[in-house]
């Protein structure tokens, strides 16, 4: 049996303004892809930064979006 996933997969054009849209591991695209298109991920100055370090406060901006997203 094959369970439905939590949310829909997206699309590719929702990362397409990133220009360091390459660096995102395979893995990691499709989730990148349905965080950014509910616009809890929105990245700095037109890139993601998929290589770099989350920040202490970038992880409380993304919990607090994640929190207060409504139903």
């Amino acid at each position: 049996m094959r369970s439905r996933p939590l949310v829909e997969e997206g699309t590719e054009a929702a990362i397409s303004s990133f220009i360091d849209k390459h660096q995102i591991a395979a893995y990691a695209r499709d989730s990148i892809i349905v965080l950014v298109e509910a616009k809890l991920l929105q990245g700095d100055n037109g890139m993601l930064n998929p290589k770099g370090s989350l920040t202490r406060a970038e992880s409380e901006v993304l919990l607090y979006r994640i929190y207060n997203q409504q139903p």
